[in-house]
């Protein structure tokens, strides 16, 4: 891919109160003081940001419309970074749990809504932040897989397995998007219908081209046509304890927790790889449209320790403290949110509490939405309160988007 053209990126931590995980403006990346966990788990957010330096800052998209051109070609240069330094697995395990984030997202905006078409549907004078969700993100990078795996075929899975993945000389496709999608249009934008057009003048007699349905993959709504993701090893361990967790719940003896859970389930997990299980257990739960017991819920949360320390969950005068988000948790919030939502569905009493004071102190929309949406679920009046209580310090457009989500007037 093209050479970072900075010589540094300074990274900005931000008041809690900034919306998104990160926001590049290079040379500097401004970021929300969530990704401050000491284990290194959100170290990709920064590799996302760094990448935008391509896509979005040497080529970025025309319209609100064409947003997937930015962030789901962001996402696959992201995954390829991950892969680098931290092996396939890890980049796997990232595509595995963005699959389950846009299926979240699917299910909650609708099958059939058009915000879930990958180039969306935007009435004159909408917000694009209402069509904001994972569906660019990761409904883009599918495609742009399943544009690579046509292109490379055979031989970018061998050059993947034998770990030559530098994204020049092995991948016809990565040279393509470096050389002839990305090179001409430096300082310029783009729209999808430019990005085809680019794309089919350079592959438009090979066999494949005719296999692609453009009209699924952009318009359609709902889940991409094709099923992209690799088997991730570490994902697949993760999915058989949530239907392990899954199955216990529904066993007529148990109807609780798995007899024989223990913490070495999850030991020496990394935080990604317990965030894809809370995950999968969640989408079980769904699926099955009952939610974990509440003694299940109980036991999950002390057995693998999930469920925060004590100044994650107090209500004390560390409150507005950002380093304290999270507390006690591997992790942190990325783990700590999946967790309450699931404990909220469970009908566990300790965590409307524990969502309440979390959500006076993180602002990221990735948590506060389907934190404060899981405690409307549980306790409407809990989560009213918790927005009156925490609204002031959020930024204006996570305010409006909570609001909106918990059926609230939008204060002007």
């Amino acid at each position: 891919m093209r050479p970072f053209r900075w010589h540094r990126a300074d990274l900005l931590v931000l008041p809690k109160s900034f919306p998104y995980g990160g926001m590049e403006s290079l040379p500097t990346i401004f970021v929300t003081p969530t990704l401050v966990v000491g284990d290194g788990s959100q170290a990709s957010v920064v590799a996302h940001e760094l990448c935008h330096s391509v896509f979005g800052n040497d080529v970025s998209c025309a319209t609100w419309s064409d947003f997937w051109l930015n962030e789901g070609f962001t996402v696959w240069l992201e995954r390829r970074v991950v892969r680098r330094v931290r092996g396939e697995g890890a980049a796997a395990l990232s595509a595995a749990s963005g699959l389950a984030a846009l299926k979240e997202s699917v299910r909650s905006f609708g099958e059939e809504h058009p915000f879930t078409r990958l180039v969306p549907l935007l009435p004159a004078g909408a917000d694009p932040d209402d069509a904001f969700s994972k569906v660019p993100y990761e409904k883009g990078y599918c495609f742009i897989k399943y544009l690579e795996g046509l292109v490379d075929g055979e031989k970018g899975e061998k050059e993947k397995k034998k770990g030559n993945d530098d994204g020049e000389s092995e991948s016809e496709f990565a040279r393509w998007v470096s050389e002839r999608y990305v090179s001409p249009r430096v300082g310029l934008s783009a729209t999808t219908e430019d990005f085809k057009a680019a794309f089919l003048s350079s592959f438009g007699d090979r066999g494949f081209a005719s296999e692609i349905d453009w009209e699924a993959w952009l318009y359609s709504p709902g889940m991409p046509p094709v099923e992209v993701a690799a088997p991730s090893e570490l994902g697949g361990a993760a999915e058989a304890l949530a239907r392990k967790w899954s199955e216990a719940a529904d066993d007529e003896k148990l109807k609780g927790p798995p007899a024989d859970a223990a913490a070495s389930d999850v030991a020496g997990w990394p935080a990604q790889q317990v965030t894809f299980f809370l995950e999968a257990l969640a989408e079980l739960r769904a699926e099955v449209g009952k939610p974990l017991p509440a003694s299940s819920a109980a036991a999950l949360g002390e057995l693998y320790g999930v469920e925060g320390g004590p100044k994650a969950n107090a209500d004390d005068d560390d409150k507005d403290d950002d380093a304290t988000a999270g507390a006690g948790v591997v992790g942190g919030c990325e783990v700590l949110v999946e967790y309450l939502c699931l404990a909220l569905a469970a009908g566990h009493p300790p965590a409307v509490p524990a969502a309440a004071a979390l959500l006076q102190k993180v602002g990221r929309m990735k948590y506060t939405r389907p934190l404060f949406r899981a405690l409307a679920a549980a306790d409407a009046g809990a989560a009213r309160e918790a927005f009156a209580s925490a609204r002031a310090g959020l930024h204006p457009i996570c305010a409006k988007m909570v609001a909106s989500d918990l059926g609230l007037a939008e204060e002007h």
